[in-house]
């Protein structure tokens, strides 16, 4: 139940209720999660610790999701997961 697409050195995929993402280059990162009707979600930012962030999306409701991660160096990935 994942696909993702990455551009620049940056990875991002669905895992147990939470979307990790990894990067050599970023160390800041601003999610925003839509549906698959394109309707915004949510977002969230977070700090790379390691070349490494876990972003919870638990509290989303059951359903079709597309995240799409960006960072400050124009690097991207998406992500779309079923919750």
């Amino acid at each position: 139940h994942l696909t993702a697409q990455s551009k620049g050195d940056m990875t991002a995929r669905y895992v147990m209720g939470s979307i990790i993402v990894r990067s050599n280059e970023s160390k800041n990162i601003h999610v925003n999660i839509y549906n698959l009707a394109g309707q915004f979600i949510g977002s969230k930012d977070a700090d790379l610790n390691g070349n490494y962030a876990e972003i919870p999306v638990g509290e989303l409701s059951k359903g079709c999701y597309i995240a799409q991660v960006r960072d400050n160096n124009g690097h991207s990935a998406t992500c779309k997961f079923v919750k």
